[in-house]
């Protein structure tokens, strides 16, 4: 054997192997095991020799008022079966339980794992397809160089729809894959019925039984048989002609095997006409014989050919889609999942060019090559139209009908048309780089697909090796998103003061999106002195990440690395790494990213704020240069009125000073005073001069309607106040002693101390209360002298 034909068998066997390991997700066969498979079901009960399913269908489905309504026998029904005077039956075809499912039985080797059923059939469909495709390539280009071949076997292995159809494979798959062996065969027997110039009956009889076969595995292609048995007739028509032998050996297999199918269905359900379709309980049109409708041609056409995929940088990249840009008609079965086949494969648009090319076809072979390859083509161009027309859906599995049938064509017009484009030698080379590149991103495509299969089955089916063959493309994958993905990284630098006791549990340390859909980096307090991190994505949170020391009041020099490409978010803080955590993030825009809080709008939930100090990255830029924030001292910061400005030069490094004019607060570094982001605070002091004249007189309160935390003023009889701490509204205060007082204003100075717990008040100097208290946070906004809490009052 020449060393080009032992690469092109090692391939073979290579896509053979990728085939068995897709339909067993990476675990051996459950051979010798009991398996509940639709087809194992038609099989029990062949050999019992009965049509219907040896299952009794449960009498609440004869307790409805529709039995066939989908919507209410779903709890008691067989999924997919069909019902009929009180028997369950199938719809789907019957070869293969001849063909494997018996035989397999009757050997005593018990039920066939469908999986293994599905990657059997389409390696049968491989095999044939590498047949006809290396008979049109002699045909056709007989100089093409091994290496081509080669490559063109691959590419077809790939890109046939197998690949995706063998990811968790059922009773569909299984009649999809036979179909299309058995459509395949038929092809490639009568095909090769004329070969080294003399009839071959046998071929052609072997044609008519595989293409009889292939309508008893899916009914739809019934109507491409026109076209098989041309491709007979053309590939005889050179050859002495024996019409009557040849006539029944390409018609009467066929006819009989049509006609048991007729009676196998008049048998089961008194029509030689009716598959199973109008009773079935589950499908698309439980009370229809065959859709029928000219509507569903154009839908047809837009999703087996022009839909998109959708790109993502998510492994495994490319993902199938339910879109439509129309109104689809009524009862159209979809949107289902699917891509067009020239997205997948956009080199199928050689079959645009089919007629120059095979001109010259012509001119340089002569032959029968050229209108081989044409019926080829047409079939798979007429199956899926023939199939939405008939049934009124578009579904990926169903690719694998035809895809074969222009995966064929279009390589053999690939290698044919190699050198001959009647074009300029400059856009010669550019049309081989397109094409190069096609035939690379169907392969692509095609890998990747059968990583998904339908409804990601991999990763439900085996989340273990989905997550292992994951990690392996995540250099690709960072490649990718470097290269394309716009948004895909954010590093944040800020400095970050935490504070003493937090206000939550968790609090927004970073936020990055929009209000419909953020990302948000939390700070969790799990203890004095420590925090963790986690973020929370579209509503789930990752991980938390170990908790790590910080000093309270300290600015630490914080780095957040938002990477979308690479799935993670670290956070450093003074050179040291803090939290490193996978995750998945939306899109990364800097001018969409929040400090100490979540996204602001109509749809964004209330996450509170980081009750530590904030100084921007922006901050630092725009200030004159002095010395670093240092650390906040912790006393309590007093909190001026409105318009109340700062001492002049009065303050200790790290001292602070709150006004309710601004957001955050002013901090001294020695030098000056300098602004810091920050919205709660551990200790607040308000200093008044209040008249303490009224019966109750409220003089500091931090809270809201629902819940604050109110110190007042009583008047008690004989000149004397009493000071009093309570939760409002309808907690029990705690008083202090009384105290006479005069008439006139008096200099009531109010503490509260959060980290400690306590309350502490003096009138002109004098303590007039303190009591221990569980503070609710500070918040400097809500933080009001000389009033309670505004009603209604909002974050």
């Amino acid at each position: 054997m020449s060393r080009s034909r032992l690469a092109i068998l090692a391939v073979m066997v290579a896509v053979g192997a990728f085939y068995l390991w897709t339909a067993s997700e990476g675990r051996p066969f459950p051979l010798g095991q009991p398996q509940d498979g639709h087809y194992n079901l038609m099989a029990r009960a062949l050999v019992k020799g009965q049509l219907h399913l040896d299952v009794t269908p449960r009498p609440e489905l004869f307790a409805l008022v529709d039995p066939y309504d989908p919507a209410k026998n779903a709890p008691f029904r067989l999924h997919d079966a069909t019902l009929y005077h009180g028997r369950y039956y199938l719809y789907y075809g019957i070869a293969p339980a001849l063909v494997s499912f018996v035989p397999w039985r009757l050997l005593g080797l018990g039920d066939l794992p469908e999986t293994l059923a599905s990657a059997d059939f389409a390696i049968g469909a491989f095999l044939c397809g590498v047949l006809l495709l290396r008979k049109l390539i002699l045909l056709c280009a007989p100089a093409t160089p091994p290496w081509l071949r080669i490559v063109a076997v691959l590419v077809l292995g790939l890109a046939n729809g197998m690949p995706f159809i063998l990811r968790g494979p059922s009773v569909y798959e299984v009649a999809i894959s036979a179909g299309a062996f058995f459509l395949l065969a038929a092809a490639l027997a009568f095909a090769s019925a004329g070969d080294d110039g003399r009839p071959r009956p046998l071929l052609i009889a072997l044609g008519s039984l595989s293409a009889a076969l292939a309508v008893a595995s899916r009914p739809n292609h019934l109507f491409v048989i026109p076209l098989l048995l041309a491709i007979a007739f053309v590939a005889l028509r050179p050859l002495p002609r024996r019409s009557l032998p040849l006539a029944a050996a390409a018609v009467v297999p066929l006819a009989i095997g049509l006609a048991l199918i007729a009676g196998y269905n008049l048998a089961r359900f008194g029509s030689p006409f009716e598959f199973g379709t109008r009773y079935q309980l589950s499908g698309n049109h439980p009370h229809g014989l065959l859709w029928l409708d000219p509507r569903t041609l154009l839908p047809g056409l837009y999703f087996n050919f022009l839909a998109p995929p959708s790109l993502r940088l998510e492994f495994p990249f490319v993902f199938l889609e339910r879109r439509y840009p129309g109104t689809l008609p009524p009862g159209y079965f979809g949107p289902e999942l699917i891509a067009g086949v020239l997205w997948l494969a956009p080199f199928l648009l050689l079959l645009a060019a089919a007629r120059p090319i095979l001109r010259h076809v012509r001119r340089e072979q002569g032959g029968r090559g050229p209108t081989l390859l044409l019926l080829v083509a047409a079939i798979g161009l007429l199956n899926p139209l023939v199939t939405s027309f008939l049934i009124g859906a578009a579904n990926q599995r169903y690719v694998a009908d035809y895809v074969g049938f222009l995966v064929i064509p279009a390589l053999v017009l690939w290698l044919a048309a190699r050198g001959r484009w009647p074009v300029t030698q400059r856009r010669r080379r550019l049309l081989s780089v397109a094409v190069t590149l096609s035939l690379a991103w169907a392969c692509a495509a095609a890998v990747a697909l059968s990583f998904t299969g339908y409804e990601d089955a991999l990763r439900r089916g085996n989340p273990a090796l989905h997550a292992a063959i994951a990690r392996r493309f995540s250099p690709l994958r960072s490649l990718i998103g470097r290269l394309f993905l716009r948004d895909g990284r954010a590093v944040m630098r800020l400095h970050a003061a935490f504070p003493e006791r937090a206000a939550l549990a968790k609090e927004p340390l970073l936020g990055s999106g929009t209000p419909e859909a953020q990302d948000v980096v939390l700070v969790h307090d799990v203890g004095p002195g420590r925090v963790a991190f986690s973020v929370d994505h579209a509503g789930a949170l990752s991980a938390t990440s170990a908790p790590v020391r910080v000093r309270p009041g300290h600015f630490h020099a914080a780095v957040v690395d938002l990477d979308r490409v690479a799935g993670r978010v670290v956070v450093t803080l003074d050179g040291q790494e803090a939290a490193r955590l996978q995750t998945a993030l939306g899109p990364v825009v800097r001018d969409r990213i929040w400090l100490g809080r979540g996204a602001r709008g109509k749809n964004a939930p209330d996450l509170g704020r980081f009750s530590g100090g904030i100084v921007s990255e922006s901050m630092g830029w725009a200030l004159p240069e002095g010395p670093p924030l240092p650390d906040l001292i912790a006393e309590p910061v007093p909190l001026a009125d409105d318009m109340e400005p700062p001492p002049a030069s009065k303050g200790d490094a790290g001292r602070q000073w709150a006004s309710a004019a601004r957001e955050g607060v002013l901090v001294h570094d020695g030098e000056r005073w300098r602004f810091v982001a920050r919205y709660f605070l551990d200790r607040v002091s308000v200093a008044r001069d209040v008249a303490l004249d009224a019966p109750v007189q409220p003089l500091v309160s931090s809270g809201d309607s629902e819940a604050a935390d109110v110190v007042e003023a009583r008047t008690v009889g004989g000149g004397q106040v009493v000071l009093a701490y309570r939760r409002s509204p309808a907690g029990a205060a705690v008083t202090g002693p009384p105290l006479a007082v005069s008439a006139g204003p008096h200099l009531v100075s109010v503490t509260l101390d959060r980290p400690a717990g306590r309350v502490h008040a003096t009138v002109d100097g004098r303590t007039a209360l303190d009591a221990r208290a569980d503070l609710l946070p500070l918040e400097k906004a809500r933080i009001a002298a000389g009033r309670l809490p505004a009603a209604g009052r909002q974050p």
